[in-house]
């Protein structure tokens, strides 16, 4: 039981850090307008969500644990570049 104690203590601080970063043509700030921009402020645990549409450069997400995913389901989004 003590075990599982300290499993669930030690989620429950990773996630408490975790931040949702939004991603969405145009947006202004607090939201970002390239999926790289939210890439580069992104830290561990984040989750980049993104909104339809295209997204053209190129990702670099080395040693980072992050998320990216829709801003709904079934909305797509393309990047146009390499990951």
């Amino acid at each position: 039981m003590k075990r599982l104690i300290t499993f669930l203590f030690t989620i429950n601080c990773f996630l408490a850090g975790a931040a949702d970063l939004y991603v969405m043509p145009g947006a202004p700030s607090p939201y970002y307008s390239t999926i790289t921009a939210a890439v580069t402020a992104a830290s561990d645990g984040d989750r980049i969500i993104v909104s339809p549409g295209s997204y053209v450069g190129n990702l670099t997400i080395e040693g980072k644990g992050i998320s990216i995913i829709p801003i709904s389901s079934g909305g797509d989004y393309t990047v146009v570049g390499n990951i």
